[in-house]
């Protein structure tokens, strides 16, 4: 599967006539080579020439673990902490990647780039030593290629969002007056982490209160009250791939008000989710979505996206959003989440993964949405 990639991507670069590919954002070389950065996310590089053995940079300590998860052969270190002084991260990763590129021995008139994601000190550095090379933005092709997901990766959501399963449970189960939105969001850390056997790159939004009529945030000591509701937004990464769910709760029992929204939310959510399939565009489901909860009359309480897409990473393409004309394809995987927030009071949001496929939708977690 990944030495397909590297076949796809290397037609692109004749299309456009690259002599060598440098990708410096840590999810790229991970979706080529196979290659997962560790959770402090240190520099890594990938080099691919048109022709001949592609090259990784990466951190000393690293280079184990890449040669057991990446079918690339050729690697480059630096040093990334010593009892001795050492030149500063950037300089080595530059002169390392100035070193094999001279090394390939061809002349190099165009390179493919990330653009946003290239280090300013390694443009500087190619600019000089490879005099004045021409640089191709190459992250549209890239985005491009991960958006339809190969069945690996599709198991590798599905891996991600049953831990996202866990973590809402952990919060459903600890949810009681007393406890911290830190503390919830620690549990439910706690439970993903068992769960899987090892430590996480977790993204959560957990707050309570009026806190949630702002749709989001990182938890803080806020003690949860008798009545309060309680948002939570959870988004592992788990061997490199995200999940992502959100769920409303409730600290005793929702009122008759709140039962109305969540009831609107989930409505909508579903509208949506019925109407995805491939060829289907980003826009009519973001309008389907959009228009039911509208219809409610709350149509100007829901501000942001319908909903974007994940993989890789936590939100990608497509974005579901109104003035978005993308046709939908089978392998995409959408994180749909509406939600509706009552300036002043509080609000709800509910957040599904879901896959598309040919003839329809399949939702991805197993929880129940369910109010009471």
């Amino acid at each position: 599967m990944l030495k397909n990639r590297l076949q796809i991507l290397r037609k692109e670069m004749q299309n456009k006539q690259l002599d060598l590919l440098l990708l410096t954002r840590s999810e790229d070389v991970f979706y080529i080579s196979g290659y997962c950065s560790p959770v402090e996310g240190l520099p890594v590089v990938l080099i691919i020439p048109l022709a001949g053995e592609p090259v990784i940079i990466l951190a000393e300590h690293e280079l184990e673990a890449a040669k057991q998860t990446s079918w690339v052969k050729e690697y480059r270190t630096y040093i990334y902490y010593s009892l001795n002084i050492v030149p500063a991260l950037d300089e080595q990763i530059a002169e390392l990647v100035v070193s094999v590129i001279q090394g390939f021995g061809f002349p190099h008139r165009k390179v493919g780039i990330e653009g946003f994601y290239m280090p300013v000190k390694l443009f500087e550095a190619l600019k000089m030593e490879l005099k004045n090379p021409e640089f191709i933005d190459f992250t549209s092709i890239l985005k491009a290629m991960q958006t339809v997901k190969s069945k690996e990766e599709i198991e590798a959501i599905r891996r991600a969002v049953r831990i996202c399963d866990v973590g809402q449970e952990a919060v459903m189960t600890e949810l009681r007056e007393g406890v911290s939105e830190i503390e919830l969001s620690n549990k439910a850390r706690l439970a993903m982490e068992t769960a899987v056997g090892e430590p996480l790159l977790i993204g959560s939004d957990l707050v309570s209160g009026q806190r949630t009529e702002e749709g989001g945030g990182a938890p803080d000591n806020r003690k949860l009250c008798v009545g309060d509701l309680v948002l939570s937004d959870i988004f592992p990464r788990i061997n490199g791939y995200w999940g992502d769910t959100t769920r409303s709760f409730c600290v005793g029992r929702f009122t008759e008000k709140q039962k109305e929204i969540y009831r609107i939310i989930v409505e909508s959510l579903y509208r949506g989710i019925a109407i995805i399939r491939q060829g289907v565009r980003a826009s009519y489901v973001d309008r389907e979505v959009r228009s039911c909860i509208d219809s409610k009359g709350y149509g100007e309480y829901f501000p942001h996206h319908t909903g974007h897409g994940i993989g890789i990473t936590h939100l990608e393409a497509p974005l579901i959003i109104p003035d978005n004309d993308c046709e939908l394809r089978a392998g995409m995987v959408l994180a749909l989440e509406p939600g509706i927030y009552i300036p002043g009071q509080w609000g709800i949001k509910i957040e599904e993964d879901v896959l598309v496929t040919d003839n329809g939708a399949e939702v991805l977690s197993k929880q129940k949405l369910e109010v009471s």
